[in-house]
């Protein structure tokens, strides 16, 4: 974790975990990847790969998010920019 933030596929997927699939080359990748601040992090619960759910060669990630446990959004701030 650096700057606050997390790859949070590799925290909550297991580490044989594959998001593309080559059809062409019968290989498979993790290239695709959730970065979350770690306060969104902590609210995730639930991540997996939906291998049924094929709409092209990467596959689709489903995550569940308790919203009650995400951090309040302060408008304030987002306003003052960078």
């Amino acid at each position: 974790m650096e700057n606050d933030f997390i790859i949070s596929d590799y925290a909550l997927l297991p580490q044989d975990t594959f998001i593309y699939f080559s059809d062409a080359h019968n290989t498979t990748s993790w290239i695709d990847h959730f970065v979350s601040s770690f306060s969104v992090h902590r609210a995730m619960f639930n991540m997996e790969v939906l291998t049924e759910c094929i709409i092209s060669d990467h596959r689709a990630v489903a995550v569940s998010i308790e919203c009650s446990h995400l951090p309040e959004f302060d408008e304030e701030v987002m306003e003052q920019g960078p």
